[in-house]
């Protein structure tokens, strides 16, 4: 039997690797692109004749604001820190404050970080409006190079666009990363990069890019979200809905949240036996509920007054959270969302019915509807000179785009080309935008596919009808962290331009977000594929995918690249179109869809892979080990399958099981992965059933 399977197994890789190799010859044809976003990503910096090393010395200092916050901070010491491991040398720095830092000269010779005073004086500009938070601008004038971003984030990012001129720096994981070291003498780059990511704010998608291997006390290590560009978080542009109206101490939801726009209970006080008590009498508005009760009624049952009631009440939520959340000590908090619950107990009263079915069966009218009026009343409210300290030039509320809601209340113009709104009704208030959670899209096929027509369409409906559009989007089974999920067909460089070019405010993948420590199935190499085009459409993807297995795996790359050709193909051929959630279908962890044999050959490739690396534990320990756990990494996956799978089936020998189970714990007790899937499962309390 072991014998017929892997001849199966070959044959199926061997057909199958024949498509494959298409799909990568497709990636590297521009012209064959079904989508281009034109993004500014400049780096002209040709060499001069100057020097800013000779022989390893250098006269350069650092200039920074006086009142550098935090990402100014950050950056500075990333400069510092790449350049002394390029070249040896640890730069000074002074600040903007002192006399050498205040104003440009012809001579001066310095590294300008953020605003400074410096590049005020260099006639230097640094446009918000043009770069936003996290594009940012190196220009050389004179002897000074100046590094500065439009935003928060975007000095640190250009800090990066200097590094990659000068010293050939590219990042691909916590402990890997290219960087020219020894360097003697550097010459001065005549420097006139713009560079701006196509996505404005690019969510984070896996939680290993927060909580790295180890206890974090590389510096290296630390800077992995930074160097991954992207460190904006999406809390960190969304404001919350706070339980209580004036407790910024209480629960505060920025996701599914329309129940705690709403007073969900009606308190009197009453006496009781002499004494004055509190008691629930019930809801005090019921027809704000849903006829299910966990979801709110958007129509208030038809009832006027009761839905001018619940706007005012969205609205009275929206003015608390605009005051705590003020644009002083928050001034990137940009959006806040109205979405429904995350449960499918929709209204289905006969006013909810009525609207559903004038806009042809789009529940997310309904929702327009009463965010318009929440919109009117927060922009009254914005406009009232009494508030303008709490005032957002750009605010933005968004109705969420999620399940039932995922469609947009549009119809198709032939003339246009475009949809457009059923009507005035569903036509969206200027300061209302979209959270596009699209669960109608299958994210393990092509974006031009036929099973995502209706995926697509809401989309383009969407991108037509508003141009405020904060995407969300899946990449990972969330029952099952362990095993491989293949939606690489899906977020192609094509796909990451069609997506740019539909009014991105923000991209989000949701993939194994709070998977800490290390993360297996080849998430990683995901990782750096996801934030790179997010950054940049236009990189070519085999070219990214060739270069991340040459730096993670050195001479093992090669094999490396044909295991996770394999399990692409196995998946593709087998497991494709199963649910994102494997409890709702369990396909995913069948022994029908994980032969023993398949899994044994891909754990003897990665031996094999590691005895190829045995020429550096003898030239090079550090990178020996590191590599080595590379490879242990993605080892972890189908050790884990074939324990779950065949562990005391019969299968497995008792010696190769003990073998096995021993080397899997080892692994992924020092390795630090921790979780197995979202709900529940962390290894710390499976190991010790094994």
């Amino acid at each position: 039997m072991k014998k017929l399977i892997s001849v199966l197994i070959a044959i199926l890789i061997a057909f199958s690797s024949i498509s494959l190799v298409s799909c990568k010859q497709n990636q590297n044809s521009q012209s064959e692109k079904k989508a281009v976003y034109n993004g500014t990503h400049d780096y002209t910096a040709p060499e001069t004749d100057k020097y800013i090393v000779i022989d390893g010395k250098t006269d350069y200092l650092i200039v920074v604001p006086s009142n550098a916050d935090k990402e100014e901070n950050i950056a500075r010491s990333e400069f510092v820190e790449l350049f002394r491991q390029a070249t040896g040398i640890t730069l000074s720095y002074i600040t903007d404050d002192q006399n050498a830092g205040k104003i440009h000269t012809v001579e001066g010779k310095y590294i300008s970080i953020g605003r400074t005073k410096m590049l005020e004086s260099a006639n230097i500009i640094v446009d918000k409006m043009e770069l936003g938070n996290d594009g940012g601008k190196v220009v050389t004038k004179d002897n000074t190079v100046y590094i500065c971003g439009g935003g928060y984030t975007g000095t640190v990012f250009a800090v990066y666009n200097f590094m990659k001129i000068v010293f050939g720096f590219e990042f691909y994981y916590a402990d890997c990363y290219d960087l020219n070291t020894g360097v003697k003498n550097v010459k001065l780059n005549n420097f006139a990069v713009t560079d701006i990511p196509d996505f404005p704010v690019r969510a984070r998608p896996y939680g290993t890019i927060d909580y790295p291997v180890g206890a974090n006390s590389d510096y290296n290590i630390n800077m992995t979200k930074y160097r991954m560009r992207v460190s904006p978080h999406y809390d960190d542009i969304t404001m919350g809905v706070f339980d209580e109206y004036d407790n910024p101490d209480s629960e505060v939801s920025t996701s599914h949240n329309t129940m705690n726009y709403i007073a969900k209970d009606y308190i009197v006080e009453v006496e009781e036996n002499g004494q004055i008590v509190q008691k629930t009498m019930g809801k005090a508005h019921p027809k704000w509920f849903s006829t299910g009760g966990n979801q709110i009624c958007f129509t208030a049952r038809g009832d006027e007054e009761e839905f001018e009631a619940l706007a005012q009440e969205f609205a009275n939520k929206i003015f608390n959270s605009l005051k705590i959340f003020n644009p002083t000590d928050y001034p990137n908090k940009e959006v806040i969302r109205i979405a429904h619950e995350d449960n499918t107990e929709y209204c289905q009263c006969e006013k909810c019915r009525e609207v559903r079915e004038r806009y042809d069966g789009h529940y997310s009218a309904e929702a327009i509807i009463l965010a318009n009026r929440v919109c009117e009343l927060v922009d009254a409210w914005m406009k009232d000179p009494k508030n303008k300290d709490y005032a957002r030039e750009d605010f933005c509320i968004t109705v969420s785009a999620y399940k039932n809601y995922s469609s947009a209340p549009a119809r198709y113009n032939e003339k246009t080309k475009k949809y457009e709104p059923i009507d005035e009704m569903v036509t969206m208030h200027p300061m209302l935008g979209v959270h596009l959670s699209n669960t109608l899209f299958t994210y393990e096929r092509d974006l031009w596919s036929s099973e995502n027509e209706e995926g697509k369409r809401a989309m383009d409906a969407w991108a037509d009808i508003t141009d405020k559009i904060y995407y969300w989007t899946y990449a990972t089974n969330f029952s099952f962290y362990m095993y491989y999920y293949d939606a690489l067909e899906f977020f192609t460089r094509d796909a990451f331009a069609y997506f740019a070019n539909s009014n991105a405010r923000r991209f989000a993948i949701q993939a194994q977000h709070n998977q800490w420590g290390v993360a297996t199935t080849w998430s990683n190499l995901n990782a750096y594929l996801y934030t790179k085009l997010m950054w940049d459409t236009n990189f070519n993807t085999e070219e990214l995918t060739n270069n991340w297995f040459k730096a993670m795996f050195l001479d093992a790359a090669p094999l490396m690249r044909e295991v996770f050709d394999e399990v692409r193909i196995w998946y593709k051929n087998n497991l494709s179109g199963t649910s994102m959630r494997g409890d709702a279908n369990n396909k995913v962890a069948s022994a029908d869809y994980w032969p023993y044999p398949l899994l044994v050959r891909w754990m003897n490739m990665f031996d094999e892979a590691i005895a190829l690396l045995q020429s550096y534990s003898i030239t090079n320990e550090r990178l020996y080990k590191k590599t080595v756990d590379h490879i242990n990494i993605e080892w972890l996956s189908p050790a884990y399958i074939a324990i779950s799978l065949y562990k005391g089936t019969g299968v497995m020998s008792d010696s190769e099981t003990t073998a096995l189970v021993n080397r899997f714990k080892e692994l992924a007790t020092r390795l630090e992965i921790r979780t197995r899937k979202n709900v529940s499962g962390y290894f710390n309390t499976y190991l010790p059933t094994l």
